[in-house]
């Protein structure tokens, strides 16, 4: 980010949330991904030819588009809900094979005390 921080102050000016330092490992195995492939779509965004809404939350879908609880609205020929997903899956697994068999699971991602990712390519608990 340091090489085209114009680039970047582009982002932010159109709304996008970014963190101008840090190490794309860290974000892979301790913040669960928080990247993206840029295919042409930050252009898009910083021409505002893209805009996003992150300072309120949805209250209802409207014919035209959506209606926030901070009262405002926008049309939109598309959205895009971007919520993340679930990281830690014992929850989730705890259906499957039980809540005893779940808490015995190795947390998903971030680093274990030997620095090797948790529950990735190795056993995530007992077998």
């Amino acid at each position: 980010m340091d090489q085209s921080p114009e680039r970047f102050d582009a982002l932010e000016r159109a709304g996008f949330k970014l963190d101008r330092k840090g190490d794309i490992y860290d974000y892979l195995y301790r913040g669960f991904g928080r990247h993206y492939v840029d295919i042409g779509t930050s252009n898009r965004i910083a021409r505002g030819q893209i805009t996003m809404k992150n300072d309120s939350l949805v209250k209802e879908w409207t014919t035209e588009g959506l209606r926030f609880e901070d009262g405002s609205e926008i049309k939109a020929d598309l959205i895009v809900l971007c919520t993340g997903f679930e990281h830690d899956f014992r929850g989730i697994a705890a259906a499957v094979v039980g809540q005893e068999a779940a808490d015995a699971m190795d947390n998903t991602f971030g680093v274990d005390p030997e620095g090797e990712l948790r529950g990735v390519y190795k056993l995530a608990g007992r077998q």
